[in-house]
């Protein structure tokens, strides 16, 4: 399957929003331009069963009615999981605003099991009234997936096939299997809490910090890479992945102190770090506070604070509704990611003048449409005294996972430096 483009990313970020722990999730999609329906309905259907290993696991379908800005419907079926292994059909329905201009819709998989999808189906409404029925790409999984039918969000090594074990209909059904283990992983107990962490490769240390909700998985496209050349530790950062939190409330300095503890404990001095989102943030800290612990910084999509000079508008705004929802429904289960949403609003806060702390040689980057304001990311890179700027041109705040390629080259290039 293939990774997805900007739109398709900047709905991977509302669905990762829901969850604590993305790096069990991925999930799927196509998309189809609906101008010419917008007033009219549209009807999702597809078989789903799940094999859960766990109470944590469970699949879904999803649509998403985009405008312009923003969207007008978004069901990832939260709120009703499934978890039952048996074949049954599943139904979302919505409305196509006007000012619609593309439809979204597949499915996602949570935690650890085996997913099985086959039928899918889109019907929709126009405004004469009339039901016709859009053209799915391998609608019941009966070819080999190619660049032009589902697209995966995230491709993080899922065991995905086709098989013929009692589909739905028809002679296959698409199987996901996320029973993978990680024979790398580890953990440390730091700064009161366990801290999970991998590594891979020899060479010089370079640390590897992955953004909100998000974890070590997140550098799939970077890790083979690195590990050729390089001794990888890649850490799942407090609360997230496998990482225990405690009652502290989350901050992006204790999460730095929580790294710190970790290269203490590991013996690991004078570093190269790599910082993805949050992670860059947690990055910029880390060089302020602890400069003995970093050789070489480099950081993409980072900020400094949260306003309107920093942050796309249409991030925030969303951020601010789906809080305002988790505090309504009242949810025991929902408090974590309250918290990991009120880190994003309202974190961190770095006086920009601070960053002359850093002394070490320094790579910022980040994409022309980045979530991130490209007049945010060139005034961090000039508060550095040995900074290098990077925008990638049309990248967005997910270029090492649509570009990765590019993305490795220039982080290789910037830490291949004598």
């Amino acid at each position: 399957m293939k990774k997805i483009p900007f739109f398709q990313c900047f709905l991977a970020v509302l669905l990762i929003t829901q969850y604590s722990k993305a790096q069990d999730w991925d999930g799927f999609s196509q998309n189809f331009d609906v101008t010419a329906y917008q007033g009219g309905e549209f009807r999702f259907k597809g078989f789903v069963r799940a094999n859960c290993a766990n109470g944590e696991a469970s699949a879904r379908l999803m649509a998403r009615v985009d405008k312009k800005k923003g969207y007008s419907f978004l069901d990832n079926m939260k709120d009703r999981p499934i978890t039952t292994d048996s074949w049954n059909q599943y139904i979302i329905e919505g409305k196509i605003d006007n000012g619609a201009q593309r439809l979204f819709i597949g499915a996602m998989y949570l935690g650890k099991g085996k997913f099985y999808f086959d039928n899918f189906s889109v019907d929709i409404k126009g405004k004469n009234g009339n039901w016709e029925k859009l053209d799915l790409v391998n609608p019941g999984f009966e070819e080999q997936s190619s660049k032009t039918d589902w697209k995966s969000f995230f491709d993080l090594g899922f065991e995905t096939h086709l098989v013929g074990d009692n589909p739905s209909e028809g002679s296959y059904c698409l199987l996901v299997n996320t029973n993978i283990k990680s024979l790398k992983g580890k953990f440390v107990s730091a700064n009161g809490i366990n801290i999970h962490y991998e590594t891979y490769g020899k060479g010089d240390t370079i640390l590897l910090l992955h953004g909100n909700s998000m974890s070590i998985d997140s550098f799939s496209k970077q890790i083979p890479v690195l590990e050729k050349q390089f001794f990888v530790v890649a850490v799942d950062s407090r609360g997230q992945g496998n990482t225990t939190k405690d009652d502290r409330k989350i901050t992006y300095e204790l999460i730095a102190d929580d790294v710190n503890s970790l290269l203490d404990k590991l013996n690991y001095k004078n570093v190269n770090v790599f910082g993805w989102s949050d992670g860059g943030n947690i990055g910029l800290i880390l060089a302020m506070n602890h400069p003995d612990k970093v050789k070489r910084l480099a950081i993409m999509g980072a900020n400094l604070f949260n306003n309107n000079t920093s942050i796309r508008d249409e991030i925030n705004d969303q951020l601010k509704k789906e809080k305002e929802q988790l505090i309504k429904q009242k949810r025991q289960n929902d408090m974590f990611r309250i918290e990991m949403i009120d880190l994003l609003l309202n974190e961190p806060k770095i006086n920009p003048d601070s960053l002359n702390k850093i002394k070490c040689p320094t790579l910022v980057m980040a994409g022309s449409k980045d979530v991130i304001k490209e007049n945010h990311t060139k005034l961090i890179a000039s508060k550095i005294s040995r900074a290098d700027l990077v925008i990638f041109d049309k990248g967005t705040h997910f270029e090492p996972w649509e570009n990765p390629e590019r993305f490795n080259k220039t982080l290789m290039e910037f830490f291949d430096r004598k």
